[in-house]
């Protein structure tokens, strides 16, 4: 979400939740289970908003972020483990750091519009493991491209002539 609070800057908040799983069976050693991942972030960020052509805009922006990624697996084996539920826990891992942004848009048509983006983030990030005890810190950095459709909620009034 955006928020134009001037003709060339904007404020925005984005958050995004995603994860997977997969389960799985084996006939020859009787043994089924499942794993799942979970991860999460947001960010706010301030974009200086250019404007393109007859309704296009481009916005480029710095920002911060914050993210969680969190792992576990569940297993139930056969002898000796027969119908015993083996749970490990995977990493947790969290991180914060600052994005800067490239993003450009299509002229607006019934309120959607094309969008492009490539962000690149640096971060500083901790993961715990419990079931070993292990600590981990270090610093990252990710690189990031999407297209997609943009739509406007609410439609700004304009001001002077």
């Amino acid at each position: 979400m955006d928020w134009l609070f001037g003709p060339a800057w904007a404020l925005g908040l984005s958050a995004q939740f995603g994860g997977s799983w997969f389960d799985w069976s084996d006939p020859l050693v009787n043994t089924a289970g499942k794993m799942e991942e979970v991860a999460w972030d947001a960010r706010f960020g301030l974009d200086r908003v250019l404007r393109l052509g007859a309704g296009g805009m481009a916005q480029v922006g710095v920002g911060i972020e914050y993210g969680e990624n969190h792992s576990w697996t569940h297993t139930l084996g056969d002898a000796p483990y027969s119908g015993h539920d083996i749970e490990d826990r995977g990493p947790r891992c969290y991180r914060i750091g600052g994005y800067a942004r490239l993003a450009a848009m299509t002229p607006t048509w019934r309120r959607m519009a094309l969008c492009a983006e490539v962000s690149e983030s640096i971060y500083g990030a901790h993961a715990s493991d419990p079931p070993f005890g292990t600590q981990l810190n270090w610093i990252g950095h990710s690189l990031g491209l999407s297209v997609g459709l943009r739509f406007q909620l609410a439609r700004g009034y304009a001001s002077g002539p």
